[in-house]
């Protein structure tokens, strides 16, 4: 790392290694013939969809060479991942291990940010091995960044802002169509409020504000309320295409046989 530079990301310049079993811990990864097996990433945000295999592996060394802050942060960018293990290797051989993920309540959590983001010791000069254990149930999205403090924060200010921005213009939408569906009596405005309802909840869930707002002491519901809300929302879509289709029917001229 680079005094001049706040923020890294670090997909190309890890190595990854599929463990379908799960039989293979810290020290099993770090010996040779495991080792050799790692494969190097192509993609600035590694990518494995919906895997067949439980567990990952990620491997990468940092080298702090004159930026002068001596701790640094690791933001793992996907918030829905169940358990992310973080290993520091230092050079005389010690090791230090973090744990994360949306299946451990949020006030487990290092840093409240919505996203997991675990501190990363690495003054001047020095140089130390990082080594990540994903498993999750969800989509496999692993991206990962480094930051300087300062600069997370500052982009943490604007993104809550834009997240702010964005939720708010969804509350509207929410509130102006439960506002119609009382005033019109009309339950095909109403289904569009449950529609939103679900859509912004499976949203919120995406993103990682409802786990830090909403749920933020009930893990095993927040690594799956996403799939529900998008069940809920698809439900009452549905609804408002068959209501739909039956007010066209009511409406629909009926032909009349000549006698």
């Amino acid at each position: 790392m680079r005094a001049d530079q706040g923020r890294y990301e670090l997909g190309l310049n890890l190595a990854y290694l599929e463990d379908p079993s799960g039989q293979w811990g810290i020290e099993g990864v770090q010996g040779a013939s495991v080792a050799a097996q790692f494969k190097a990433s192509s993609s600035g945000r590694l990518n494995f969809g919906l895997s067949k295999s439980a567990y990952y592996w990620l491997g990468l060394e940092l080298h702090n060479l004159d930026a002068p802050s001596r701790e640094w942060l690791l933001e793992t960018g996907y918030p829905m991942l169940d358990h992310v293990d973080t290993y520091y290797v230092f050079p005389d051989g010690r090791r230090e291990v973090h744990r994360h993920g949306d299946l451990m309540p949020f006030s487990a959590r290092e840093l409240k940010h919505r996203n997991p983001v675990v501190r990363v010791p690495l003054a001047p000069q020095e140089r130390i091995q990082v080594v990540v254990r994903v498993q999750s149930e969800s989509s496999l999205q692993i991206p990962l960044y480094l930051w300087r403090p300062d600069s997370l924060a500052a982009a943490n200010h604007d993104a809550q802002i834009a997240l702010g921005i964005f939720y708010g213009i969804l509350l509207g939408m929410f509130l102006y169509n439960l506002l119609i569906s009382v005033s019109m009596r009309d339950v095909a405005y109403l289904y569009d409020v449950q529609y939103v309802f679900g859509w912004v909840l499976c949203q919120a869930a995406l993103d990682g504000v409802a786990f830090e707002y909403l749920w933020p002491e009930w893990p095993w519901w927040g690594s799956r309320a996403n799939i529900f809300f998008v069940f809920y929302a698809a439900l009452y879509v549905a609804k408002r295409q068959g209501r739909n289709q039956v007010v066209a029917d009511e409406t629909r001229p009926k032909a009349v046989s000549g006698g």
